[in-house]
């Protein structure tokens, strides 16, 4: 009987000591992510979107049209992916104004750490560097719930 309240006492120990707090957040860089663009004319143009959240943080347009795009969301267990699309739409205001809509897939990564991502966005993928110049640039979450211009 002695015996068994020891290993009773170390089996409690075991499963104290090893578990995860998941109150604790984990923030993790990443720069590798793979970014997909779309451009919706006709009948994809009214196609419902889906995705999984995304924190818009800032976007900086660097030379040659590419947009750097710092994002968050969580995981860190599975490789994440994100799609651009625009309707090809333009605006006609002063500047011209460009709606980009990104979409983030999490490939059913249920883990929580929460990951900042630099996402490049090559605008020379959808327009002509004039165009990504002169116009205003917003990017907006699928669901509208947030809108970043690009600066």
């Amino acid at each position: 009987m002695k015996h068994v309240k020891y290993y009773l006492l170390l089996v409690s120990a075991l499963l104290t000591f090893s578990c995860d707090d998941k109150s604790e957040q984990t923030i993790k860089d990443n720069q590798d992510s793979e970014v997909n663009y779309h451009i919706l004319i006709g009948e994809t143009a009214g196609q419902v979107l889906q995705s999984d959240p995304i924190q818009l943080e800032s976007a900086t347009q660097l030379q040659n049209g590419i947009v750097e795009l710092d994002v968050q969301y969580s995981g860190g267990c599975e490789e994440h992916s994100f799609d651009i699309y625009w309707n090809s739409s333009i605006a006609l205001s002063n500047p011209p104004q460009i709606t980009l809509i990104i979409t983030h897939n999490a490939n059913h990564d249920l883990c929580e750490a929460a990951i900042r991502d630099k996402l490049s966005i090559d605008l020379k993928e959808f327009f002509d560097l004039d165009l990504a110049y002169r116009a205003l640039i917003r990017i907006k979450t699928f669901d509208n719930s947030q809108s970043i211009i690009v600066d």
